[in-house]
């Protein structure tokens, strides 16, 4: 896999520069971080979306009142990991 997108990499000229570096942080810790809430709202009962939706509210306010308030622990543990990544000093793209 790695020998693979070194080889795109260097097809598409793009060394050293700071698109790869952005596109590769975006697409490992979006799935990393869905990967890791997922846990935290599977273990939200899915009776609390429907008493929720019984008593009137729509998919956007049970989205922000139930879910969402629900799983901010998991909000919460991610946030940290993923801000502080690229600020460990891995970065050491040049600029042209």
């Amino acid at each position: 896999m790695t020998v693979l997108l070194i080889l795109i990499v260097n097809h598409l000229a793009l060394n050293d520069s700071h698109l790869i570096l952005i596109l590769l942080y975006a697409a490992f810790y979006v799935s990393l971080g869905s990967w890791m809430m997922r846990s935290f709202v599977a273990q939200i009962p899915a009776e609390l979306e429907e008493a929720a939706a019984l008593d009137g509210a729509s998919l956007f306010q049970i989205l922000r009142l139930v879910i969402l308030s629900l799983a901010a622990q998991g909000l919460v543990v991610l946030t940290p990991a993923r801000c502080s990544a690229p600020a460990r000093g891995t970065c050491r793209a040049r600029y042209r």
